[in-house]
Order: C-alpha cells, then structure tokens, then sequence
C-alpha cells in the first residue's frame, strides 16, 4: 500500500515549539492531542466519544490546539442537519527538540511526557479489565523493559530501525482494524545518565522536584 499523501496544510515532520509544548504539558489536553491522529481525520464529537467526555469540554481542548498550530483542518462532513470539522494532527510525526534546549523548554517537555505515561497508565489499566472479556485484544499487547548495554553507533542503528519499522506499518493502515496505541522509549539509564553529568560539568546530578499539574 502507498503511503497516505499530507493532508491540507500538515507536514511530514513537526518539531515542538514551547508554545506547544506549555499546551500539552497539561494531562486533560495532552490526552485530547494525542487521541487526535496524524492520519485519520476526527472531529471533536469523535474524540469526545472516543475519551468518553463532554463534547463541550473537547472542543475547548480542540480549539486552543489549533491556536498553537498542534492540529489543522483536514476536512469537514455533515453529521445530521449540522457541518462537522475534522482535524489531523499538525505533523504526520512530532518530535521534540533536543539540542539546544532551554530549561524551560525541558521543563515543559518533561510534564507532556509525564501527561503521556499518566494517560497510558489509564488505558492499561482499562484494557487489564476488559481483557477477560474479550480476549482477542492480548493479541495487540506487548511490555519490554530493557537494559542493553551499547556502542553510539549500535544505539543510533537501533533507533533508526525502530522508526523504520514504525513507518512501514504505517502504510499498513486498515480502515476496519483496531486502533493501537504505540509508545517508544529508549534512553540511557539514570546509573548512566548521572555519569555522563559529572563528567560533563564535575557535580552531582540533583533530583528536581516533582509536581502535580491539574487535569
């Protein structure tokens, strides 16, 4: 299958600006971004449905997205009397920038990334008790946590054969098959991490304090 042509005004690839980072930095509208999707077009009845909230309160998550450029209009339907507006995410792929960063920038971009986990963790948590219900969803499952030991070359070939195998099943897009969620992280971990720091500036990397952001 041919891969899916931009939709009206997207880009290939979207790079965070602060701005956009501060608005998913919040859990409830992080949530609606990512329910939105890069290739099929939804308006926000269909995501409020799909997150089981108030339409109202999803077109005002919907709205402020727009404002910042996160979402764009691929194309309108008539849903009974009424015209709906369908959005896309801005960037058939989002990234956040690593180099150079400010600190308000890393700020930010750490709280979206906590909104995301808070999220899946909802949706694993619901999918465990739907399992013995309907246990054809297992299928979609998977868990790794890993700890590899890697050359800067071997980590740059693993991340790019990741994102490979990504796109290509992207193409694969099945109007009548079940929508899966897939989230990738890899990074050194925290034993590394605080090496790489000392050796870099010769202090201690201290823990920052965790805070709570509302919903």
């Amino acid at each position: 299958m041919s891969e899916q042509p931009l939709f009206p005004g997207q880009v290939e690839r979207l790079e965070f600006s602060l701005e956009q980072l501060r608005e998913i930095a919040s859990p409830a509208r992080s949530e609606v971004f990512w329910t939105y999707s890069a290739l099929e077009p939804l308006s926000a009845q269909d995501v409020a449905e799909r997150m089981n909230r108030a339409a109202g309160t999803i077109h005002y998550h919907t709205k402020a997205l727009l404002e910042v450029g996160l979402l764009v209009l691929a194309e309108s339907r008539r849903r009974g009397a009424r015209t709906e507006s369908l959005y896309v995410r801005a960037g058939r792929s989002v990234y956040g920038r690593n180099h150079p960063m400010t600190d308000e920038y890393r700020k930010a971009g750490s709280k979206g990334f906590h909104a995301i986990m808070r999220s899946l963790g909802r949706e694993r948590a619901a999918l465990h008790r739907v399992i013995p219900e309907d246990p054809s969803l297992a299928q979609f499952c998977i868990f790794q946590l890993l700890n590899y030991r890697l050359s800067a070359e071997d980590g740059q070939r693993l991340c790019a054969e990741l994102m490979a195998v990504l796109s290509r099943y992207r193409e694969l897009q099945d109007p009548k098959g079940v929508r899966v969620r897939i989230a990738v992280v890899t990074h050194p971990e925290m034993g590394e991490i605080r090496h790489a720091y000392k050796e870099a500036t010769g202090m201690d990397l201290r823990a920052e304090p965790e805070t709570e952001d509302p919903s």
